[in-house]
């Protein structure tokens, strides 16, 4: 890997391996894990921390958290970029300075009264279908995590993960595995259930109570890594809060529930959060792109994969299903 590494960089190109034997996966990510410099998006004063996360992966300790950005990589929009597409459907131009004066809470309010019900669950389902799972997803699923949690409505960490190996709570609750995928705020499989105006998030807890206690337990008995998220999701900060008040006072003071993944360092919202939150950054400066902020995430999460795993755990996991890289509905 070092030979193959060192050609890509001189050739001005980067490369990705593929293993489709389970024993060959999990020598090549040993081989990786091994590797400092196989982990150049990790800034060095943010290197202990990042080297703890994957640590406390392989002792099983740590839950995921998905946002929308860590299915960008897959060509899906984040919350406003889907608000935008919405606009445009219910002919509504999302750049025009009056429609931007709106909270975006308001704005989704809004277009559920010019589109019909069956026409807004149509576009949403749309949108946020996409026939393959992107690499981020499949690094993530890589990850000796049982536990995960997601804001999102797509299904491609399921997708990364292969079929029926997970249990996707509330709506499609499976027994005999051991990973769960829990989905605040519903799913596109079911558009009926998706969570988007600001009357679906003021009756969240009255409706979904028990999913709400759910996050509330990972918090207070696990780690929690942030991947993708904003922390301006409104049901996250009720959680957050009721778990605050949950804590022992003293406790509080010396542990943090939980560390955020960015592509670059934010310190007020860092600042913000330094109590509860821990915070790792890609490197030091924005993207440059979109193709540049899907490279970050998954050599991060490539790296942390690979310092994640134990000798035991290569053959208690299975590697990533080759088969499953294309929906079968999608194959040729």
């Amino acid at each position: 890997m070092p030979v193959l590494r060192q050609k890509g960089r001189g050739a001005g190109y980067r490369h990705r391996r593929v293993a489709k034997d389970p024993d060959v996966f999990a020598a090549a990510r040993a081989a990786r894990g091994a590797d400092p410099s196989s982990w150049p998006e990790v800034p060095a004063e943010d290197a202990s921390a990042a080297l703890a996360l994957a640590q406390r992966a392989g002792r099983g300790e740590l839950v995921l958290f998905l946002g929308a950005g860590a299915s960008a990589g897959a060509g899906l929009p984040d919350w406003n970029g889907l608000l935008q597409d919405l606009a445009r459907a219910a002919g509504v131009q999302p750049d025009a300075p009056e429609w931007k004066r709106l909270a975006v809470l308001d704005q989704a309010a809004l277009l559920q009264r010019r589109l019909p019900e069956q026409e807004m669950t149509k576009q949403i389902a749309k949108r946020m279908t996409c026939p393959e799972a992107a690499l981020q997803h499949f690094l993530l699923a890589s990850l000796p995590v049982d536990e995960v949690i997601t804001t999102n409505y797509d299904d491609l960490f399921e997708l990364a993960s292969g079929a029926g190996t997970v249990s996707v709570l509330p709506h499609a609750p499976r027994h005999g595995v051991d990973r769960w995928l829990l989905k605040m705020h519903g799913c596109v499989g079911r558009p009926s259930d998706i969570v988007l105006t600001r009357e679906d998030y003021l009756r969240y807890e009255q409706r979904r109570v028990a999913l709400t206690g759910i996050v509330q337990a990972m918090l207070l008995t696990r780690h929690m890594l942030f991947v993708g998220f904003s922390l301006n999701d409104e049901d996250f900060h009720k959680v957050a809060d009721a778990v605050r008040r949950a804590r022992d006072p003293d406790e509080r003071n010396r542990s943090q529930f939980g560390t955020v993944l960015k592509l670059a360092r934010e310190p007020y919202v860092e600042e913000l959060w330094r109590d509860e939150l821990g915070f790792v950054s890609m490197g030091g400066e924005l993207p440059a792109d979109q193709g540049d902020a899907d490279r970050r995430r998954s050599s991060w999460s490539a790296g942390g994969s690979s310092r994640s795993s134990s000798s035991s755990s290569w053959h208690t996991r299975p590697s990533i299903p080759p088969t499953s890289w294309r929906r079968a509905s999608a194959a040729p």
